[in-house]
């Protein structure tokens, strides 16, 4: 599971407004699926946050690689009407090797979201029980 949120979206509809921040969320949408395996899906979880299920991930490692690609996707600026836009993310990801329930996975997904969010921007952070 991986939890993407675009950085400085508020500022975004502030200084260009809420057209452009709709703009910025369907390019991010787009760049996203682009990025994908064929069997990832992702969908917008809600404001400026989307969140990606990857089946078919035997380690962390390639989880993080997967979160990688994803936030690499969304680095290239963006070009609105007015200005061109810097596009940043903080990006959490979690794997297990056993079952767990979805709101779980989501849940530690956040949770390393937040710590990429004090790491910097356009950082991938892995949860990791404490």
């Amino acid at each position: 599971m991986i939890f993407i949120d675009l950085s400085g979206f508020k500022a975004i509809n502030d200084l260009f407004g809420h057209a452009t921040g709709d703009q910025v969320l369907k390019v991010a949408g787009t760049r996203l699926m682009s990025a994908l395996r064929q069997y990832d899906e992702v969908g917008r979880f809600g404001g400026d946050e989307f969140l990606v299920v990857c089946p078919r991930v035997e380690t962390a490692l390639m989880s993080l690689d997967i979160a990688k690609r994803l936030a690499s996707s969304l680095t290239q600026p963006m070009k609105s009407t007015s200005d061109v836009i810097k596009l940043r993310a903080s990006v959490g990801v979690a794997w297990s090797s056993t079952n767990i329930d979805a709101d779980t996975l989501i849940a530690q997904a956040d949770h390393a979201m937040y710590e990429s969010k004090r790491n910097g921007s356009s950082s991938v952070a892995l949860f990791t029980p404490s």
